[in-house]
């Protein structure tokens, strides 16, 4: 059946929501599990390599009992990189590793309303990999985890804070082959 799927088109999509674990803390305040989704898009450019390029959002809140002391943070980001396939006969299973840049947003906002701030778009990377599983000729799903890290500066009420951003993700992709 690998072979049935390396001869369908050299496009894929897929979709992948899928848990955050976050890697450091939000100044003095812990950042939460989060959660988030990324859709994207690949051209098959040879038999076991493919180039990427999607879009995700990911949000964190910070791990606090206070109510009043509460931020949320959500990454909006553009991705883009290489997939290096890595067949296997038998049972229809591809291993897979991938990585590349980060084109993200940091955006930071309190409970209280007393900020609401965004960063500029910067560059941070990722690294992941995962198993394939081919349900279909067409259709897999793709269990993975991915280390990625984006740091911006963000100005909150007129002071510059810069956020450094790092965790890692655990999804379950649906991805269709065209």
């Amino acid at each position: 059946m690998t072979q049935v799927i390396n001869a369908q088109g050299r496009w894929s999509g897929e979709f992948r929501p899928g848990f955050n674990i976050p890697l450091n803390d939000l100044g003095e305040e812990d950042l939460g599990l989060g959660f988030g989704f990324e859709a994207k898009i690949a051209y098959k450019m040879m038999p076991h390599l493919k180039i990427y390029g999607g879009w995700g959002w990911n949000a964190f809140e910070t791990d606090t009992q206070d109510v009043n002391k509460m931020v949320d943070l959500d990454e909006m980001s553009f991705t883009f990189g290489l997939d290096l396939r890595l067949p296997m006969t038998d049972p229809p299973v591809t291993y897979f590793i991938y990585g590349g840049g980060v084109l993200g947003q940091i955006k930071l906002k309190d409970n209280q309303n007393t900020f609401n701030e965004s960063s500029d778009y910067g560059l941070g990377w990722q690294l992941g990999g995962g198993l394939e599983f081919a349900l279909t000729d067409y259709w897999s799903l793709k269990p993975d985890v991915r280390y990625r890290s984006l740091s911006r500066d963000i100005q909150i009420n007129n002071v510059m804070t810069d956020v450094d951003l790092q965790y890692f993700a655990v999804g379950l992709g649906v991805c269709g082959r065209f």
